[in-house]
């Protein structure tokens, strides 16, 4: 089965569980845009990435599959893990351009804001990078 992973930055106080949800919106959006991108860009529908991505997309009736939302920890340690992935899975940072914290009645805008970040499987076999990291949410 193939799956979308979103990896949540989980080091930020500010990100709450509403928040959670419209980052990893955002995230599932973008990989579809890259996804879509990228398959324009290889003009070749036999490719395994073309099948992974038509097969996930197929896997409902409304137009997508399996997304798995993990806890990515820091900034720094899901960057690292990205760096590791670029091969064998199509990786995207979600960058927030306007992230607004509030501290008590004032609001400050933060930009560009690294949130969360995405990662989907382009060959026929899963490497397995993110058997360790845990659910996001699990207590």
């Amino acid at each position: 089965m193939i799956k979308l992973y979103i990896i949540v930055r989980t080091d930020m106080a500010s990100m709450n569980a509403g928040r959670v949800a419209a980052q990893c919106s955002h995230a599932s959006n973008y990989f579809v845009k890259m996804a879509r991108e990228t398959i324009d860009y290889l003009e070749d529908p036999s490719d395994q990435f073309t099948k992974n991505f038509i097969e996930w997309e197929n896997e409902t009736d409304q137009g997508y599959g399996t997304v798995i939302v993990l806890d990515g920890g820091s900034k720094a340690n899901i960057e690292r893990l990205m760096d590791t992935m670029e091969r064998d899975y199509l990786v995207g940072e979600v960058i927030d351009p306007e992230y607004p914290i509030q501290d008590g009645y004032v609001v400050h805008i933060l930009k560009d804001v690294f949130t969360c970040a995405f990662a989907f499987q382009i060959g026929d076999q899963d490497v397995g990078a993110l058997r360790g990291l845990e659910l996001y949410g699990k207590d």
